[in-house]
């Protein structure tokens, strides 16, 4: 179904006559990711292999680097092979790689502290026992970018570095903003390595949209970073194998001209004071509707991807958590006919499907009402009864948007209050307690009934023990969901 020409990335030694007798990791190896050739050494001359697998260890990271490679020292070879890992940590990073670990080389034990950047990696290779293992203990309890720093000392220290590329069969692209297309922010597009173009599934046919979720800012880094970084660690579009397009809309600090401060908006959300930005006199255009940019990014992706020779149909999977399960519940609403399957997880403020209700008009988001005098558009209910939707949340989750200023203002509150006929946690006294969490569940339950009369295909479900989080059933739930659902009807998960 798909076409797709891939750079062949498993770089041999086979520029180096005399290293025929290192062994093949590649060829020993399953669940490659990337591999790339080694560069050069701090002080010797060399050449081979990176090596970027899946681990096979249970208790272990989820990948690991291997390295084969040969050395050149005053004309003699040092044959190298590094691998077998035994433990130690991987962190998560803006870069591509961050590891500390024991390995084998050559059967002998050596520790190894790898850093990437841009995909270019370097790693501090310590043969000394007790010199690497107190390292290695201290990496393991460093915290975030702590750990980071504390890697990159250890490398420049090291007379023992090797310099490397990884290449890989993914591809990211990145979209610069264009006004004449409309849209006003850059995007990005991933394929993973996992896209197989010869998977005829129905579910391969669909691009996933995630939203981004910076830092607060203005700064164009912040949130173009993000933004890459949701697109290329994104473990349901990795586990579906299908490509992924994240916008990089910024969460602004400051916006000239809107009538509500900054902090009240909270643009990847799309909330009501966001959505209403193109009304406010003297907002800057690139914050006017922002649904209908990234549904102008989502055109402009499929159009680059045919190029491509990649196919695939213009409604797309959508899927977010917490803030982001807001978007895909409101996108959702907002642009029903380029939905095929909506998930969100992690939510308090479930938009309803409805014009009104106990007496109250639902204004957006607590339900449609206004929707036709905020986008020029009415709300489409056939076109929004053809998605399937998953709504999940944890039984022991005591957070409650609804209370939040930049999720809905005190009328919606209200509103929202009559409507679903449960109180919000604006109290905090009620924020976590068993009566604050039966509160949740009630009206987690009251929207799932409000759906039913409606006749909308979505499928409601509280997870027994967990907090505001993602436990792997529920990542495995997502999957199945959305590969069970690239059709107009529901298909629940068990």
């Amino acid at each position: 179904m798909f076409v797709i020409f891939l750079v062949s990335i498993l770089i041999t030694l086979g520029a180096c006559d005399t290293s025929g007798d290192i062994g093949n990791i590649i060829d020993e190896t399953d669940k490659i990711i990337d591999s790339g050739p080694i560069i050069e050494t701090k002080h010797n001359d060399a050449e081979g292999t990176w090596i970027k697998k899946e681990s096979d260890r249970d208790d272990g990271p989820p990948f690991i680097i291997n390295l084969e490679f040969v050395e050149y020292e005053d004309e003699q070879e040092i044959k190298r092979v590094i691998d077998n890992y035994q433990y130690g940590r991987t962190g998560a990073s803006s870069d591509i790689f961050v590891q500390a670990g024991e390995f084998r080389e050559n059967n002998e034990k050596v520790y190894m502290f790898i850093k990437g950047k841009e995909r270019t990696l370097k790693a501090a290779i310590i043969l000394d026992d007790e010199k690497g293992n107190d390292l290695l203990s201290q990496a393991r309890n460093k915290e975030g970018s702590n750990f980071d720093d504390f890697i990159i000392n250890i490398i420049a220290e090291s007379e023992d570095v090797v310099y490397g590329v990884i290449e890989s069969e993914s591809q990211l692209i990145e979209v610069e903003s264009d006004p004449s297309k409309g849209f006003n922010w850059n995007y990005y597009v991933y394929i993973p390595e996992s896209f197989d173009p010869d998977d005829n599934s129905d579910y391969t046919n669909h691009i996933l949209l995630r939203n981004n979720y910076p830092d607060v800012s203005n700064d164009p880094e912040e949130y173009n970073s993000s933004a890459k970084n949701m697109a290329q660690r994104s473990q349901v579009g990795e586990e579906l194998g299908i490509p992924i397009i994240v916008p990089a809309i910024p969460r602004p600090d400051n916006i000239d001209g809107a009538t509500e401060p900054a902090s009240h908006h909270f643009t990847t959300r799309l909330d009501r004071n966001t959505l209403s930005l193109h009304l406010n006199e003297g907002v800057d255009e690139k914050y006017h509707r922002l649904d209908q940019q990234i549904v102008y990014m989502l055109d402009d992706a499929l159009d680059r991807l045919a190029d491509k020779d990649i196919y695939l149909d213009d409604k797309v999977f959508t899927w977010g958590y917490s803030a982001l399960g807001h978007f895909t519940n409101r996108f959702s609403k907002l642009h029903p006919e380029r939905v095929q399957a909506s998930v969100s997880g992690g939510i308090a403020v479930i938009t309803l499907p409805e014009y009104e209700r106990n007496d109250v008009d639902l204004y957006f988001p607590v339900g449609v009402y206004d929707l036709l005098e905020l986008t020029d558009k009415e709300f489409d209910m056939e076109a929004y009864k053809d998605i399937p939707q998953f709504i999940f949340r944890g039984k022991a989750d005591g957070g409650d948007a609804l209370s939040g200023d930049n999720t809905i203002d005190e009328r919606e509150r209200d509103k929202y209050e009559k409507a679903v006929e449960t109180k919000t946690l604006y109290d905090d006294e009620l924020a976590w307690t068993e009566e604050g969490l039966q509160i949740m569940i009630d009206r987690m339950n009251k929207v799932e009934d409000i759906y039913n009369i409606n006749n909308i295909p979505a499928q409601f479900r509280l997870y027994e023990g967990v907090e505001h989080e993602m436990t792997p059933e529920i990542y495995d739930d997502v999957i199945e969901f959305f590969k069970r659902n690239a059709g107009n009807e529901l298909n629940e998960i068990d």
